[in-house]
């Protein structure tokens, strides 16, 4: 399905480098990660310039799992009231930024055993009802199902939707083109 490890990552992590979502998550096989370790890094430091982190947020001896985001935006998102009021009913304590938020967002993914804690959504950029629907209903009785649950306005999730998927499918067919990840990504000088 993916011609290269960057279309890859574009498919999985797209609109968050691109700066329409804080924050996405791709999973690795171990043996996969130790192969490909150096390449995010070396991705990293070329993206270093948009603010573009890479952050391992729970190990297995299966698998690996990244959040791919932008430093700014996630702290954007973090801090906004009903977000935080989300993270405090979850047990998160007062944070000082977005490393302490991970930080503590990688404790509670280890106590889930690499499940997702479903205050994760904030992290991801979902919208605030959304989040709270899903822990509400326990992730039943949605109204739409796309790149998460829809509790709240359907209308602007099928928006954001397409926009997700326009801009996956944009960066990876670029990408196999043989356009580099930061000109596809529009940051090449």
């Amino acid at each position: 399905m993916f011609g290269n490890f960057e279309e890859r990552l574009a498919f999985h992590c797209g609109p968050a480098m691109a700066g329409i979502k804080p924050a996405n998550l791709i999973s690795f096989k171990n043996e996969e990660f130790e192969k490909i370790s150096p390449r995010l890094k070396e991705i990293e430091f070329r993206l270093s310039s948009q603010d573009i982190r890479f952050e391992t947020v729970y190990e297995s001896e299966k698998h690996v799992l990244i959040m791919v985001y932008q430093e700014e935006a996630l702290e954007t998102c973090l801090r906004c009231r009903a977000c935080a009021g989300i993270l405090t009913e979850q047990g998160y304590p007062q944070c000082s930024g977005v490393r302490d938020y991970i930080s503590y967002l990688k404790k509670r993914v280890s106590q889930c055993n690499g499940d997702f804690p479903h205050e994760i959504g904030v992290f991801l950029g979902y919208p605030v009802e959304d989040v709270t629907g899903f822990i509400k209903n326990k992730g039943k009785s949605f109204k739409l199902n796309g790149y998460w649950k829809v509790y709240g306005d359907e209308k602007k999730a099928s928006h954001m939707f397409r926009r997700y998927t326009e801009c996956r499918d944009s960066l990876c067919r670029k990408l196999s083109q043989g356009i580099s990840l930061e000109s596809a990504l529009g940051l090449a000088s």
